[in-house]
């Protein structure tokens, strides 16, 4: 039994460093990666699939943690098929087979593998019933925490729109169209001033403090 938790914490392991290597500019600068992660989320979902069938019971059926770890592996074997899909998609474009790179999203619920591996390295001593209770007892004060810090937030953020507004005021280059600014005529990085005779923050002498208006994509790349 020894043996088998540790054959599971490895594999464990194995997933989570597979999830987190899985990504489309890791396999761009590592090809050979594709074919390794493959080799090893294959062995995973094998591995963890003979543990599903060891344990499948009236009784650990209707455990929770034994549902959440058969979630998780269907999870797996969604992954290693859309994985074996997009090999033979790259492997045989005559096939007409096409990948698109959205379709890893299927992958982004593997992360909770985390979940198991704590589960597995910390064994607890005390009777069930205790444990529910100090769980239940974290979750009323993790609550709590949040909500005060939700209320934080939004105070603070009622107050910047009250004190300050909107900001759209930019230093940008003399001459500029704001109905047309490009990131050539932006501050490197995009810089926030006040309206000349306002106070507050000055552009350089080279720049001018203009009221351009960005669209949330240009606010998110410039910035």
């Amino acid at each position: 039994m020894g043996l088998f938790d540790f054959a599971l914490k490895l594999a464990c392991i194995a997933s989570m460093l597979s999830a987190c290597l899985h990504t489309p500019q890791t396999i761009i600068l590592l090809p050979f990666l594709q074919y390794l992660l493959f080799i090893v989320d294959a062995l995973v979902t094998l591995f963890f699939t003979l543990e599903a069938w060891l344990k499948t019971n009236r009784k650990t059926i209707r455990d929770r943690w034994f549902q959440f770890d058969l979630a998780l592996l269907f999870f797996h074997y969604l992954s290693v098929a859309l994985h074996s899909y997009e090999l033979f998609a790259k492997g045989f474009p005559h096939w007409g087979m096409t990948y698109r790179p959205w379709y890893g999203v299927a992958r982004s619920p593997r992360p909770f593998i985390m979940i198991r591996l704590i589960r597995s390295v910390l064994r607890f001593k005390l009777p069930r019933n205790r444990i529910q209770q100090i769980i239940k007892r974290s979750s009323q004060q993790i609550q709590n925490v949040t909500l005060f810090f939700l209320f934080f937030l939004f105070f603070y953020a009622i107050m910047g729109v009250q004190l300050c507004g909107r900001m759209e005021f930019h230093c940008v280059v003399p001459g500029t169209n704001p109905r047309n600014v490009t990131i050539n005529d932006l501050a490197i990085p995009d810089t926030m001033c006040s309206k000349p005779g306002a106070g507050g923050y000055a552009c350089p002498p080279a720049m001018e403090c203009m009221r351009i208006h960005l669209s949330p994509q240009q606010n998110g790349f410039y910035g």
